[in-house]
């Protein structure tokens, strides 16, 4: 096989996960709650003055294998709100390989293995002035060049946001973070 790929091959392969994380981003930062009710952090989470985190934070991670074939939705899964909008409502199955608490101390990774062999980074960088939270992940594979080299995002504790793209065992990796609450919220 040649080593240059086709432009379409390598977009797909690079872009098409930062795309569906990005959209991601935006269904789960403005899809709201059912409740209308969303979990606090304590306030000595972060300095006051400089907003820098100052202990561990509570943080969820779902890993989940998403398929376009139709089958069995995970009963947990089926409620949250960001899986049930466009780019997840096309896949037809999703079931929860992992469910993993994490507790990043501030400014450091957390890492947690994935099942394709990357490694999924998370760190709680800060505690912005309206009680979201900047958190930075990356994915990577050891001795390889990195998936997803680092990107932030600003979170809102108790609402979960997913990134999608690395295929599995047939599927699609899904992964769902939540900061500052335990239990996905619907």
């Amino acid at each position: 096989m040649p080593q240059f790929q086709p432009t379409i091959r390598a977009f797909g392969r690079f872009f098409m996960p930062v795309a569906f994380f990005v959209f991601g981003l935006a269904v789960a930062g403005f899809g709201g709650t059912h409740s209308g009710v969303r979990a606090q952090a304590p306030a000595d989470v972060r300095r006051p003055e400089t907003g820098q985190a100052t202990r561990p934070l509570p943080t969820e991670v779902l890993v989940i294998l998403a398929r376009s074939e139709p089958g069995a939705m995970a009963p947990q899964l089926q409620e949250i709100e960001a899986l049930r909008k466009p780019p997840f409502n096309a896949f037809k199955s999703m079931e929860v390989l992992r469910k993993v608490e994490l507790a990043p101390q501030p400014g450091k990774d957390a890492t947690l293995d994935l099942p394709n062999g990357r490694k999924l980074k998370i760190a709680i960088l800060e505690r912005q002035p309206g009680g979201k939270y900047k958190v930075r992940l990356a994915i990577n594979k050891p001795d390889a060049q990195d998936y997803l080299p680092g990107m932030v995002v600003v979170a809102s504790p108790g609402e979960p946001f997913f990134i999608a793209g690395q295929k599995h065992a047939g599927g699609t990796l899904v992964i769902g973070v939540q900061v500052g609450a335990r239990g996905m919220r619907r």
